[in-house]
């Protein structure tokens, strides 16, 4: 929906006016009146006539004046002075229209002290149902809440079904207004079609037809929206009505966007209302809507003249229509490349607000020295409580202040104090961090010299035996018969056998106890470290390696040269016997991790013993005459489960195999 948020706030004002400017009677009393009653009423319509004038002027405020004492000599001889809160209530009502919020007040006092005394319950309840209005109209909504609340526990005391379900109404209506939320908005649609079943039996037509077209605003959607539109035309009892729901139609398109529609719609609403004087305030805001919707079409140059045709008529009056219409006029100058104009009716917008403020006083001045005697001591009463208010906010306003300042301090030293704590807490952490980190290194360095010390210990006597062994095949292998000669090669097998499991139990043994010191590895100067380091065995196998371009890591730098060598030898030593290796790296980047497959053309594996591949002195292949020791996998599988990685093979459906090694994206 848009955000016409000054128009549906003076939505409520227009709708309100609409039953109490057609309402010649009290609403909800329908009775045989004496003949006074109709010059009472009369009277009534000569003020409201005045106060829908373009601006008061001091001759007009005269006139009201005159007229309020004339009131006010009838109601006191109309039926013993019964009609003096009827008549004060109706003069609120139309007082509050000016926003002359505080003479109106003062007359609903005087009305509402009579009706006490009076014992008229009726126009007690009006009196405080004109407290929540007024209120409402100057913007005190949880004042205006209380009111109502007020107005409907004295209702259900006064078992007054009208005003209990037109206070009912009010509150979930400013809660919605104000406070909106699904759960409101359900509730209030409940309420809504209950008062208007009330409303049905109490004959009540003017509020049934408010109650729709409430309804019809906060429809969930549109097609909602505009059934309840249409449920309210029947109900319709005037022109002023009439004028309100043609113009209503619109209102909702624009609420809606659908701006091609809305605007012929205001357009044609706005020619009834030149000739219908109850209708002018329902005339402005059929503008602001029209303007807002050329606006939104790019209509820039029509909003222009529309809204600056309007601000000429208006002259002083409906200073917030003023305000809304010249905002519009700056937004539409702007997107015309005419910021002098943007900028003079921008500094009119805010010469208007300021105004307005500083004439609501000055009227209100003006009637209030003329209002007599009947009011003065109210208004001293009311002024000094006032006085006696402003100082107890302001004291309570410096207490809260002063509270919150503690407060803060305190906050503060209690911050700082959780922090030094947690600061203390990381430098110990810290310090034990270190202190593990030592104690490993020293494991470390004690593992590598055992297991250098085990490894020349044993190695040693076999490497002794096996280069006898090759000394004496060289030399008297052209003297041996035949199966001296397999003996002598058995041998020297076995020793180089046993001289690799040392080497392979080595290089576990310094792979799992390397240091941790991790920093970001190129992985390509990784692959050509292996290259270099397995030049003699691509060599003569007469390999191919095919290397995609490689990302940089957060690892040790030797775990990854051993990975990758580990990988990269296995291919060669199990290359197939009828053609070159080939073998190729490639990598995977997505947002989780780090994948590089090495694929080989070599002879493969059994598929039933994948996971066996990764054990330790396990050899798994099609041809198990191959040499190796089962440990270099088993290496690689250490070093990816340090990095909290993994690593897996799958056999390729041609030939060779694929081994997979995924690292987390973290890394």
């Amino acid at each position: 929906m848009l955000g016409f948020s000054g128009m549906l706030y003076h939505r409520s004002h227009i709708l309100f006016m609409l039953v109490l400017l057609f309402a010649n009677i009290p609403l909800g009393k329908a009775a045989e009146f004496p003949p006074c009653h109709a010059n009472i009423t009369d009277q009534i319509s000569i003020v409201r006539q005045i106060i829908f004038s373009e601006e008061l002027s001091d001759a007009q405020l005269d006139s009201i004046f005159m007229i309020q004492d004339r009131l006010t000599v009838l109601g006191k001889e109309c039926n013993s002075g019964e009609y003096l809160p009827y008549i004060y209530n109706r003069l609120a009502g139309l007082y509050s229209f000016q926003n002359l919020y505080e003479p109106a007040l003062d007359l609903v006092d005087v009305a509402a002290s009579q009706a006490k005394r009076d014992e008229n319950s009726y126009e007690l309840l009006y009196s405080k149902f004109m407290y929540g209005y007024i209120a409402r109209e100057k913007g005190q909504i949880n004042k205006a809440l209380e009111y109502f609340e007020e107005l409907h526990e004295a209702a259900l005391q006064a078992n007054d079904l009208f005003w209990r379900t037109r206070s009912y109404s009010d509150i979930y209506y400013l809660y919605l207004k104000f406070y909106r939320s699904s759960r409101m908005m359900e509730k209030f649609k409940e309420v809504s079609l209950e008062n208007i079943e009330i409303y049905r039996k109490l004959g009540q037509r003017a509020d049934i037809f408010v109650s729709y077209l409430n309804l019809a605003e906060y429809g969930e959607d549109e097609h909602e929206a505009f059934v309840y539109y249409y449920k309210a035309r029947p109900f319709i009892s005037n022109q002023g009505q009439r004028d309100y729901w043609n113009m209503m139609k619109g209102k909702l398109h624009a609420i809606y966007e659908n701006y091609e529609i809305a605007i012929p719609v205001l357009e044609n609403s706005l020619k009834s209302f030149p000739s219908n004087p109850k209708g002018v305030l329902i005339h402005e805001e059929t503008v602001v809507f029209l303007c807002k919707s050329y606006y939104e079409l790019g209509k820039y140059t029509i909003c222009l003249s529309t809204l600056n045709k309007e601000l000429n008529a208006m002259g002083n009056a409906f200073a917030w229509q003023r305000i809304q219409l010249l905002e519009l006029g700056v937004k539409c100058n702007e997107k015309l490349g005419h910021p002098q104009k943007a900028l003079e009716q921008l500094k009119k917008a805010i010469e208007i607000r300021e105004k307005a403020l500083g004439d609501e006083a000055t009227t209100h001045t003006r009637v209030l020295n003329r209002l007599g005697e009947i009011y003065q001591s109210e208004k001293k009463r009311k002024e000094l409580a006032k006085v006696i208010s402003l100082k107890e906010n302001n004291l309570h306003k410096q207490a809260i202040i002063l509270k919150l300042a503690f407060g803060l301090v305190g906050f503060a030293f209690l911050s700082l104090a959780l922090l030094a704590i947690s600061l203390f807490r990381e430098r110990k952490r810290k310090r034990e961090i270190t202190a593990v980190n030592q104690q490993l290194d020293g494991m470390n360095t004690q593992l590598k010299h055992f297991a250098n010390v085990v490894s020349h210990d044993l190695k040693s006597p076999v490497s002794a035996i096996w280069s006898a062994g090759m000394l004496l095949e060289r030399k008297y292998s052209n003297v041996w018969d035949a199966s001296a000669k397999e003996l002598i090669q058995e041998t020297n097998e076995t020793c180089e056998r046993v001289v690799n499991l040392i080497d392979g139990i080595l290089n576990s043994a310094t792979s799992s106890a390397a240091s941790a010191t991790s920093q970001y590895v190129d992985l390509n100067l990784v692959l050509k470290i292996v290259s270099k380091n397995l030049e003699f065995e691509v060599d003569a196998s007469k390999a191919t390696i095919v290397v995609d371009s490689l990302p940089s890591i957060w690892a040790n730098e030797a775990k990854m040269i051993q990975l990758f060598q580990n990988l990269i030898g296995n291919s060669l030593k199990y290359k197939a016997p009828e053609r070159n290796p080939i073998i190729e790296i490639k990598t995977d980047v997505n947002d989780r991790f780090l994948l590089i497959s090495v694929t080989d053309n070599g002879i493969g594996f059994s598929e039933n013993n994948t996971e066996d591949l990764f054990e330790y002195f396990v050899r798994e292949s099609k041809n198990n005459m191959k040499s190796g020791q089962g440990i270099g996998l088993g290496i690689c599988r250490e070093i990816m489960n340090a990095m909290n990685g993994k690593i897996w093979a799958q056999n390729n459906p041609l030939f060779g195999a694929t081994l997979f090694i995924q690292f987390p994206r973290s890394m």
